[in-house]
């Protein structure tokens, strides 16, 4: 029987607020996967502030690790900077951002990574429109961005390869003159396009974007966004099982007799 590859969780939390919300993130992990190991990457100023919001780490501690990015830019070029740092291969990784929250297992996930390099959900909004065309036509329209919030890979020399290739697309837009603003999902889009990488695409209910419309079906396993009461939302959702749209102001949208109602407001 072949060993299964360790697992590890993945934060990029430069900053303030992304710690902050890192830790609540880790947090709700922790109720439902407590013995995943878990990697944070931090900038150096940020550790003495981290026992504030809870992450503390011993010297061999297996649960969790934090690692600093010195050369943090405090922007969305973190996450491609620490996923291509040289770690052990033939790991299986999750990264999460820090505005996530875990609301059930999420093994099946990692469980992809059997038959797959890669597994991320596609992202709401297909294309980014701030991204310079020079980029933006690397690809075919009909290849849409992977939101890159919730990615999932095994660490092989391949994988590495498509990290790094990510990084130095990303560092070389915004470097250039074209736009300074660009987010990563467009150049990992353009990297994930040029390789030759088996992936899969997550559903909805293990990256749910709720902060635009969504469709799910089933136990949402993870909710990606902010907003001032992600508990809340998570009771919302997940109060029914079957079928139903979330959206943003309204709640959830379920259909009865060919109408959309809302669970929390039954019609008479």
């Amino acid at each position: 029987m072949t060993a299964r590859a360790p697992r590890r969780v993945v934060y990029v939390a430069t900053g303030e607020r992304h710690l902050r919300e890192a830790a609540a993130s880790l947090a709700s992990l922790r109720q439902h996967e407590p013995n995943l190991p878990v990697t944070m990457f931090v900038d150096p100023a940020a550790r003495p502030t981290l026992s504030n919001w809870g992450v503390t780490a011993r010297t061999g501690d297996a649960q969790l690790e934090i690692l600093d990015l010195p050369d943090s830019t405090h922007s969305w070029a973190d996450k491609p900077l620490a996923l291509a740092r040289a770690q052990a291969l033939d790991e299986e990784v999750l990264f999460l951002d820090s505005d996530t929250r875990i609301c059930g297992p999420i093994g099946e996930i990692f469980e992809l990574l059997e038959a797959f390099d890669l597994a991320a959900a596609h992202a709401p909004v297909r294309l980014d429109r701030r991204q310079p065309p020079s980029l933006a036509d690397r690809v075919p329209a009909a290849f849409p961005e992977l939101n890159t919030g919730v990615l999932a890979f095994r660490r092989t020399a391949a994988v590495m390869r498509l990290l790094e290739r990510w990084r130095r697309l990303h560092l070389d837009v915004l470097r250039s003159i074209e736009r300074a603003t660009v987010g990563d999902q467009s150049t990992f889009r353009v990297a994930l396009y040029q390789s030759d990488l088996r992936f899969a695409v997550l559903p909805p209910e293990y990256n749910c974007r709720f902060t635009f419309p969504t469709y799910v079906h089933g136990p949402v396993r993870i909710l990606h966004g902010r907003a001032p009461d992600l508990e809340r939302i998570e009771r919302e959702l997940n109060g029914v099982s079957g079928a139903r749209v979330f959206v943003p102001g309204m709640g959830v949208l379920t259909g009865r007799g060919g109408e959309a109602t809302s669970p929390a407001q039954p019609p008479p």
